[in-house]
């Protein structure tokens, strides 16, 4: 399914009453749940108009495009306005729209084979190619790199005045598609993202990343990340976080490149919020060099994305602790992410 990462939040809000919502655990249940839509969900600027022309549709017929818009609605008004929120989940309207979004399939895909230099050299060539309806009708997948959404082209409907298609979910015209033969996967799509953004500027986001990230072969205290079962909701009290077999039974793909996504983000924010200056963290999930690349994408454009939001950290190291083996290729991809420079 496409939205996983909302399952184990529907058996609380499912059980939710004025006492839950009163207790400790009830509100830090909430807090973690509003982090997994900030790092999950990107909220466009015409959420609001999309939602009153569909708010009164039954649920039920809304598209996945819908059901997003509407999540992000009531995740907006939920913050702004808790009384709202406390409303949509005593009344289980936020469960009955979880529901249904759980019924969404997935759309990830493999992961990119391309590497790091490859990937860039991509990105940097993105606002060329042809979005036209024309391109549109002779492709049946598109991405989009600001809402880093994944969806059939049947769904596109809308031009801008250059008559550039327009997402369906956040109204850009960041659109590229299957037949341009570039990567989906989810890193891709955040590095894209990252690049494009104008919020803070891609060349003064990457020195962020030569200032924080340290290696070490040293066996420290840290959060390790070993390959078993996930175990579905994270306790950050714990020093093991599980992760999927797939990152080294098989290639992953965008979902594990998202769910190592969402711990990362969660651990750095865990951490900011304790005034933590170091992080540490143990990778034991691959020797394999195939897919240590994709980790360490993964990693990178995780922390670059949390440094967006987050520019005055009070995280002043991060601590990478891999074997001897694998550090080379770490600090490989790290180098030459380091030395591309936005034109």
């Amino acid at each position: 399914m496409k939205y996983w990462w909302l399952s184990p939040y529907i058996p609380f809000f499912e059980n939710i009453d004025e006492k839950v919502l009163r207790s400790k655990q009830g509100k830090k249940q909430i807090d973690h749940f509003f982090k997994d839509c900030s790092f999950s969900i990107a909220i466009p600027s015409h959420y609001l108009d999309y939602y009153q022309k569909i708010k009164n549709y039954p649920i039920e017929q809304l598209s996945d495009c819908g059901l997003q818009l509407s999540f992000a609605y009531q995740i907006y008004q939920g913050k702004v306005d808790p009384s709202y929120f406390k409303k949509i989940l005593l009344n289980q309207q936020l469960v009955t729209l979880l529901k249904q979004m759980q019924k969404i399939p997935n759309t990830y895909l493999p992961s990119s084979d391309y590497n790091i230099e490859e990937t860039l050299e991509e990105i940097t060539h993105l606002k060329e190619l042809d979005t036209s309806m024309e391109k549109v009708k002779n492709n049946n997948v598109a991405a989009c790199y600001t809402c880093r959404n994944i969806f059939y082209t049947d769904a596109i409907y809308q031009r801008n005045k250059q008559k550039k298609c327009l997402c369906p979910y956040c109204n850009h015209d960041t659109l590229y598609f299957d037949n341009d033969y570039i990567p989906m996967d989810t890193n891709f799509l955040y590095f894209a993202y990252l690049y494009y953004q104008d919020e803070i500027p891609f060349n003064k986001l990457l020195p962020l990343l030569k200032e924080k990230i340290h290696f070490t072969n040293k066996e420290k205290n840290a959060f390790t990340f070993e390959p078993e079962e996930p175990i579905g909701t994270i306790d950050f009290l714990k020093q093991q976080v599980y992760l999927p077999k797939s990152w080294y039974q098989r290639m992953p793909s965008g979902k594990e490149e998202d769910y190592l996504r969402i711990v990362l983000l969660h651990l750095l924010n865990e951490a900011d919020e304790n005034r933590t200056a170091i992080l540490r963290l143990k990778f034991d999930l691959s020797q394999d060099k195939e897919v240590i690349p994709i980790i360490a994408m993964t990693l990178y454009s995780s922390i670059l994305y949390y440094f967006l939001q987050n520019y005055f950290t009070n995280i002043q190291k991060i601590e990478m602790v891999v074997s001897q083996e694998t550090q080379p290729l770490y600090e490989s991809i790290l180098q030459t992410l380091l030395k591309f420079k936005k034109s």
